[in-house]
C-alpha cells in the first residue's frame, strides 16, 4: 500500500459515499486509478465495507479489556454485541472496542455485557465527550 491508497483510505473515512472523480481531482490522479486502486483494495480486504457513523447519534464508548491468556479471541468476538468496532492491539491492554447507543443506559447494557463474559479479566470504559475531525 503506497501513498495513494492510504490518502484514498484517508478521504473515504471521512466519507464513503466520495465520487471517485472528486477523489481523483484531490490526488491528482484519474477518476480510473482511483477505481482501480478501490477495487484492488476490496480485493485485499482493506475496505471490508461502507458503513455509517454512528458517533453522530447517541453516546459512544471507547472500552479497553484485558482477557486471560488462553482464551480464543474467535470464540469471545462471537459472544460480542453486534455493532462493536473490535481491535486486537499491542500494549497495555488486549483489546480496544468501539461502540455506539442512543442512550447513556444502552450504552451502559453493552459494558456489563462485556464484563460480564467469562474470557474477560478486567474493562475501562472511556465515554467519549465529543468527536473532533482534524
Amino acid at each position: 500500500m503506497d501513498s495513494t491508497d492510504k490518502q484514498i483510505l484517508s478521504i473515504l473515512e471521512k466519507n464513503s459515499r466520495t465520487p471517485f472523480t472528486e477523489i481523483a481531482d484531490q490526488l491528482g490522479v484519474s477518476e480510473g486509478t482511483v477505481r482501480n486502486r478501490i477495487s484492488r483494495l476490496e480485493e485485499e480486504n482493506v475496505i471490508e465495507r461502507y458503513t455509517i457513523d454512528t458517533d453522530v447519534r447517541g453516546q459512544t464508548a471507547i472500552l479497553t479489556a484485558d482477557v486471560k491468556t488462553d482464551t480464543d479471541f474467535s470464540e469471545l468476538f462471537s459472544k460480542l454485541p453486534e455493532n462493536i468496532q473490535v481491535f486486537e492491539v499491542a500494549g497495555d491492554h488486549d483489546i480496544v472496542m468501539k461502540f455506539s447507543r442512543e442512550s447513556t443506559e444502552k450504552l451502559n447494557q453493552v459494558v456489563d455485557s462485556i464484563r460480564m463474559l467469562e474470557e474477560v479479566k478486567d474493562t475501562t470504559t472511556y465515554p467519549v465527550l465529543k468527536k473532533r475531525e482534524k
